[in-house]
Order: C-alpha cells, then structure tokens, then sequence
C-alpha cells in the first residue's frame, strides 16, 4: 500500500510536470520558421498608393493633419502549429521600437493591435507604387479591392476591414527607443485558434491622433524583427485522462 501511495505521488508529479505551460515563439529565422510578412501604408498626399512590403520598417501613427500611417503583421502558418486541445493563457506581439518620434514632445503615445478580417498582399516594394493586388492606402489591393468596399480611398475601415472586438493597446514613450515592446494579443490569438477569427494577422494603428507621433518598428526585412510568443497548457480533460490511466496501471502492478 505504502508503495502504491508513493507511485500516486509520482504520477501527480509527473502529470504536473507534463501539464505545465509550454510556450513557443514564432519569429523568423527562430527554430526554422519563415512565415512573418509585414508592411505599412500612408495616407499623406504622394504617397496612397505607395506599398512598402519590403521596407526596413513598420511605422505607425501621425507625422501630420492628414498625415496617418499603419502597419501590418502578419505571422502565417503560426497558430496551426499548435495541437488542438491546448489552453493558451497568453499571446505577445513583440515589436522592435527603432524610434517613437517626439517631435512636438508629446510623449506617450497609445498604439493597438487589431485583427485583420481580411487577407492582405504585403508586396515587395520599397516605398514605391504598388503593383496589382499589393496592399496601399488606397485600396487594400492596388486595381483590385478597395478598404471596405469604399471609395472615398480612406484607408483600412473598423469592423469590415480589421475588427475592435478583439486587440490589445499599449503605451509607448520615447524613452522605450531601442528596444522591444510588446503588445497582449491573447484575445486575437484565442480567437484564431478557437476559431472564432481567421489568422490573417494584426493592424496596427495609433488611437490619439496627435500630430508628429509616427513611431518606427522594426520590420521582417531588418535584423530586430517582430516575434508571436505564446504559452499554452493542455486542457484539463487530457490530464484527467492521464492521472486516470496512471492510477489504472499502478492498481494493476499493486494488485
């Protein structure tokens, strides 16, 4: 008796053990994965119709009245490599800050994360007109889409083109320059494994439209690249199943 009770004790360990959060990183060039593609669009005038899908930089925010700037992330053939029957307890977009531009000394500056409902073409260009079906200002495919079927040519449209239902904000500050942030996507994340939402990736854009607060991240093309981290642990029927069939098997070598 005293021996099964030890082996009981063992298993629970070891269950806790195997139940234990896992956590895995998607970030190209990161245990062989190649997937992120990201980019940008401008809506200031010369520039709608530009694609930077092979810019060094995902910039985001206000240069100017007018002046508006988003970016967009997008880590294909990420989340189906997750088993089913996980729990994921968190998820972050992890982003290179090259710079948060402080021109007027505005200083912190709310960005979030959104997520696409539509598929997008980042293109291969370099700050210059977008070729057929590559994304733009303009039209979320160039000759082809327009942002939420509008023709007004005003940019990616809440709740057709991106969702507000899920997302994650956060504060950034000059004084973060040179470093990684990170965004709390898990409700996104959640979303594309349960899913509820299609993984076609984040929009990120700045909610206080302030004037001279673009902010400059690092990009897929760059050596600071962005990351999707997420941690997951087994749903608690697998481990009910596995002290199950443990207590099974020691009742029978006991018997």
């Amino acid at each position: 008796m005293r021996n099964t009770g030890i082996g009981l004790l063992m298993l629970v360990m070891l269950v806790c053990s195997v139940a234990s959060a896992d956590t895995i990183t998607f970030q190209n060039g990161v245990g062989g994965y190649s997937g992120l593609v990201d980019g940008s669009a401008r809506s200031e005038s010369g520039r709608e119709k530009y694609n930077f899908g092979a810019y060094s930089q995902v910039n985001v925010g206000w240069e100017a009245a007018g002046q508006e700037l988003v970016g967009f992330v997008d880590f294909t053939n990420s989340i189906n490599q997750i088993a089913a029957g996980q729990t994921i307890t968190s998820a972050k977009l992890g982003m290179y800050l090259v710079s948060a531009e402080d021109q007027n000394s505005v200083g912190d500056r709310t960005i979030s994360a959104f997520a696409m409902l539509k598929s997008l073409n980042m293109g291969t260009k370099v700050a210059s007109d977008a070729a057929a079906g590559e994304v733009c200002w303009y039209e979320l495919a160039r000759h082809q889409t327009k942002w939420g079927n509008d023709t007004s040519n005003a940019g990616p449209v809440s709740g057709m083109d991106y969702t507000t239902t899920y997302g994650g904000s956060l504060v950034i500050n000059p004084s973060q320059n040179g470093s990684y942030v990170e965004f709390d996507v898990t409700s996104i994340v959640n979303a594309w494994y349960t899913g509820a939402l299609t993984n076609r990736g984040f929009l990120l854009r700045e909610v206080d439209e302030v004037n001279r607060t673009r902010v400059n991240f690092g990009s897929s093309e760059g050596s600071s690249t962005p990351y999707l981290t997420v941690t997951y642990t087994p749903e608690p029927a697998t481990m009910s199943l596995l002290l199950l069939g443990g207590a099974a098997l020691l009742k029978r070598r006991s018997a």
